[in-house]
């Protein structure tokens, strides 16, 4: 044993040992005891400052009110109990790191809020804001609602229902077309027919539903009346409907024809 300066130790009857100097530790090589190898410790050990290290490696559980890592410390008002990952992390308390910053732990679960005083913002309340993104005004955090999406319907936006009728090069026949399922909730609000040369034709617009076809409802009290004309666009203001429902049929009947061996029917609808 190498001893430099002063060094009392005593030994009791029970074979005690006991370093009463009292030098202060600040690094690895200051202290009342310096050992220049490692330390192997069987039992427990009780330090009553503060413990630093280059690296801590824990495998069994902590107990402690306040430990320090870095610029950071935990601290509870009870004692933290800490254990290694796929555990429970143990009693409740308050993480405090640096400033602004709080977590609180309530059993296994830990929740992280950054507050004003620390550069941030608190987080708005998560109750009943399910589906919605948080977004900032520069200052304050809020909620806000994700509009549209895909399958979604996007309120106010124009789209369009379209008939083709092709008579293959010669006048197409009478009767219903193609019953189409309104993929949205909607209302018409006009209606265009394009053909490919002059003619006539009366076309009606009817509604039904998947349960009751092929019984319809007429919509178009005014009828779509082409006369000696290559195309048409009228408002369906004066129909008996123009609200339609997701799910709904709707079917385009024509009634006459004469000339035209193609045409097209467009109902342009808003959504809702």
């Amino acid at each position: 044993m190498s001893i430099a300066g002063n060094l009392s130790v005593l030994e009791n009857a029970a074979g005690q040992v006991s370093i009463t100097n009292t030098t202060p530790s600040t690094s690895t090589t200051t202290g009342a005891l310096t050992v220049s190898g490692g330390v192997g410790i069987a039992g427990g050990m009780f330090v009553a400052g503060v413990i630093t290290a280059t690296n801590l490696n824990i495998t069994g559980a902590v107990t402690a009110t306040s430990i320090y890592i870095g610029a950071y410390s935990v601290s509870t008002a009870s004692a933290l109990t800490a254990q290694y990952f796929g555990s429970s992390l143990g009693t409740a308390g308050t993480l405090n790191f640096a400033t602004g910053t709080t977590a609180t732990l309530v059993g296994n679960i830990l929740t992280i809020q950054a507050t004003a005083s620390g550069g941030g913002t608190t987080l708005p309340s998560q109750s009943g804001q399910g589906g919605k993104y948080l977004t900032t005004d520069g200052t304050n955090l809020s909620w806000g609602t994700v509009s549209g999406g895909s399958g979604g319907s996007i309120s106010g936006t124009t789209s369009s229902i379209v008939w083709s009728i092709d008579g293959s090069g010669y006048i197409p026949p009478t009767g219903d077309k193609t019953a189409i399922i309104v993929p949205f909730d909607c209302y018409v609000t006009q209606a265009t027919v394009i053909a490919n040369n002059t003619g006539s034709a009366l076309i009606y617009v009817s509604t039904s539903t998947v349960s009751s076809w092929p019984s319809k409802t007429l919509i178009s009290t005014s009828s779509i009346t082409l006369s000696n004309v290559q195309s048409l666009q009228i408002s369906t203001s004066t129909w008996t409907n123009t609200v339609l429902a997701r799910g709904q049929l709707i079917v385009a009947s024509l009634q006459t024809v004469s000339t035209f061996t193609f045409l097209t029917l467009s109902l342009s609808v808003v959504r809702t």
